[in-house]
């Protein structure tokens, strides 16, 4: 005789089974997803202090998902030990986005380098907990744009590089907070303008390169902050154009190197003929084809 109640129950049964190997198959690719595991080699250059090498490892999607560290300590060290931490580009290592959670994990990073890896975009929060980082190498990777307070977390920053990347464009807040910033390298990208007040808050500045770019002209009150400039690389561009006042607060400049650019105006070639660099090789002008100042 046909069960009704039997029917439902058989019937109720299968549907939790169902529904139970479906949350099972969902925590599954959840899992997997936020998978995003690196395996340390820790003390791989000991000449940084203690440092950890990563070879392995991808981050495609941007998400908020931390990033997960593995491997063995050296005898009596632990995370808290760790002042440099370095992924190296290889067919094993790529990063879209910037590993997340790293400074948690490692809250002692002095250096950190995050070269030839592919990465595409920074994010605000990536820099979070990074009070302690001294310098930071993004080197040879995606990057197009920098956009304001990219670097928020990060304001004891003394050295940045940022060269061999496809940036065309920086925010003027983009630096924004890096008062103790010495060095920036921006050198072989693709910029063709800087927003005048972009470097304002670099009010420690000593060097920049800006060498390697699609410079035409550049604005006086670009450096109008940075009175600790020292050096300034605006090699292999394309100036034709520099406002002679572009220097002036500069009192400090003992090196400015323009070679490989067009026809620099002659007076402004006489105003800084003293400095290092500034030489005859410049734009090799001809009479009449000196584009004017400014």
């Amino acid at each position: 005789m046909f069960s009704l109640k039997a029917a439902v129950t058989e019937s109720t049964t299968k549907m939790m089974m169902k529904a139970a190997g479906l949350v099972f198959f969902a925590l599954l690719i959840i899992e997997l997803v936020s998978a995003v595991e690196f395996t340390c080699h820790f003390g791989y250059r000991l000449d940084h202090g203690y440092p950890c090498q990563i070879t392995k490892g991808r981050i495609d999607s941007d998400n908020d998902l931390p990033a997960t560290f593995v491997g063995k300590h050296q005898s009596g060290k632990n995370d808290n030990d760790l002042k440099l931490i370095s992924f190296s580009g290889n067919s094993h290592l790529r990063l879209h986005y910037f590993p997340r959670g790293t400074f948690n994990t490692f809250p002692q990073l002095i250096d950190f380098s995050l070269q030839s890896c592919q990465l595409r975009s920074l994010r605000s929060g990536d820099f979070s907990g990074a009070e302690n980082l001294k310098n930071l190498n993004l080197d040879l990777n995606e990057l197009k744009q920098l956009n304001a307070s990219s670097f928020t977390g990060a304001e004891q920053l003394n050295w940045l590089s940022l060269s061999g990347n496809d940036m065309e464009t920086i925010d003027r807040n983009a630096f924004r907070g890096l008062t103790k910033l010495q060095m920036l390298i921006l050198s072989q990208n693709k910029l063709q303008q800087l927003p005048v007040s972009v470097f304002y808050e670099l009010n420690d500045l000593q060097e920049i390169l800006l060498n390697k770019n699609d410079f035409e002209s550049l604005t006086a009150g670009l450096f109008e902050r940075n009175l600790k400039m020292k050096r300034i690389w605006l090699n292999e561009n394309k100036l034709s154009v520099i406002e002679p006042k572009l220097f002036e607060p500069l009192t400090n400049l003992i090196y400015l190197n323009l070679k490989g650019n067009k026809c620099i105006d002659q007076e402004y070639r006489k105003m800084y003929r003293e400095l290092e660099s500034l030489n005859d090789d410049l734009g090799k002008c001809a009479t009449g084809k000196i584009a004017p100042a400014a």
